[in-house]
């Protein structure tokens, strides 16, 4: 089936193409250097802390799952929308910040004032979390606002700015904090807190880029632009919330079954595989703005062919090495303590290269061209899959079955998106 949907586009990487994409790599360029220095940055400390705790590293792990899913309902999908929105009417930019801002304050309010007042009644910490959820709730709207922000800063083409807040600025105040932490500076017990204040310091300098840019005076959105933008940020939403409980179900599944060390286990082996990460994100965080810059939608798909054909084949490169480096890595770092198959790996490997080098490209491509509806359903459709097949193979498989799950789903999901893809040029 994979094999299908590849030979069909027709993508090769010729000379001619190259050069067609050449902006688009210099932009790329700009966050892959961000994002070379802040994963730099978070694999050193992930490696410490795989050495110092894995149990702890399996508790963030968990606890970061929970944020994600947590801000994605404070945020639903404004920020993806504010991106689409201020690409396609650039003179409004500035008032549709300030209305996906709103947006997303009265979400965070119904939401998180539900939960607030569901726990006047029934004591509620956040999941296996030191924090108490008023902290908590406080945390997801400040991380709210550090979303809307850096989807500005994309919007705006301000890649260097949005660069260092989503990669480098919390990465690099998490190290510095933990290193002060083995040095002595601060006590043990900032061990949890030291994550803690890492975002806040990186949501408030985020936040801080925005407001220090000059605003641009702009025409007033009309009634009808502001319920497009409701419109299609309420369909985008739920394939957002599907996407996020989807990625967080491989840690809610491992703790479930296996406990928090597995779960340390899972988070240091992506340590490793999310190196990949330099590879594909850069491409996926300039996809829309490039996009939107193609007039036919018969240049929208060819564009899009030729980043899934760009992304695949960095992907089969970069993988085989990542896999056969980090299975050596891993056992030698803990003694050979953890001594994790090149075959779970790469399969892995071969997950992170069907869901970022293809599952995502189409779905910013389908969203972008007004498919959210769709894109919602075959979302909705992988995550039941996903999970059916995660309680099937997980428990007497383990990493594996999990592994398995993944690609499984990916390969079908991959499918129905190219087939709609196709039957709409």
């Amino acid at each position: 089936m994979a094999v299908t949907i590849f030979s069909r586009m027709r993508s090769n990487i010729s000379s001619a193409v190259m050069k067609k994409m050449l902006p688009y790599f210099g932009a790329s360029a700009v966050i892959l250097a961000a994002m070379i220095l802040g994963k730099a940055f978070s694999f050193v400390w992930r490696i410490l802390i795989l050495r110092y705790n894995v149990t702890f590293l399996g508790e963030i792990e968990l606890f970061s799952t929970t944020l994600g899913l947590a801000t994605t309902f404070a945020t639903l999908a404004f920020p993806a929308a504010l991106i689409r929105f201020s690409l396609q009417r650039k003179t409004k930019a500035w008032r549709y910040v300030s209305h996906a801002a709103l947006r997303s304050l009265q979400a965070f309010i119904l939401v998180g004032g539900g939960v607030w007042l569901i726990s006047r009644f029934i004591p509620l910490f956040t999941l296996n979390t030191q924090l108490p959820l008023a902290l908590f709730l406080g945390l997801v709207l400040l991380i709210a606002g550090q979303k809307l922000a850096l989807a500005f800063l994309n919007s705006q083409k301000k890649f260097s700015l949005y660069g260092l807040g989503e990669y480098v600025v919390g990465p690099g105040l998490k190290l510095i904090l933990f290193v002060g932490i083995l040095l002595g500076i601060f006590q043990k017990n900032f061990l949890f807190p030291h994550v803690i204040w890492s975002m806040v310091l990186a949501a408030i300098i985020s936040i801080g880029w925005v407001l220090g840019q000059k605003a641009k005076q702009s025409m007033r959105l009309s009634q009808l632009e502001k319920k497009e933008f409701l419109s299609y940020s309420l369909f985008l939403s739920s394939s957002f919330l599907a996407f996020m409980v989807y990625s967080a179900l491989d840690v809610y599944v491992l703790q479930y079954f296996f406990g928090l060390i597995t779960v340390g286990i899972y988070a240091g082996m992506l340590t490793i595989i999310n190196l990949m990460d330099l590879l594909f994100l850069p491409f996926l965080h300039t996809f829309p703005a490039h996009l939107s810059e193609r007039k036919t939608r018969v240049a929208k798909i060819n564009f899009t062919n030729r980043t899934v054909g760009v992304l695949i084949k960095l992907g089969l490169i970069s993988g085989l090495g990542i896999a056969g480096f980090g299975a050596v890595f891993i056992r030698l770092l803990t003694g050979n303590a953890l001594n994790i198959s090149i075959w779970i790996l790469l399969a892995f490997v071969l997950f992170k290269i069907l869901h970022y080098g293809v599952v995502h490209v189409y779905r910013h491509y389908l969203d972008f061209q007004g498919y959210q509806a769709f894109t919602a359903q075959t979302m909705f459709v992988s995550l039941v899959l996903k999970g059916v097949l995660c309680l099937l193979l997980v428990p007497s498989t383990g990493l594996i079955g999990l592994a398995a799950a993944n690609v499984i789903t990916d390969i079908a999901h991959s499918w129905l998106l190219w087939r709609r893809i196709r039957t709409s040029t």
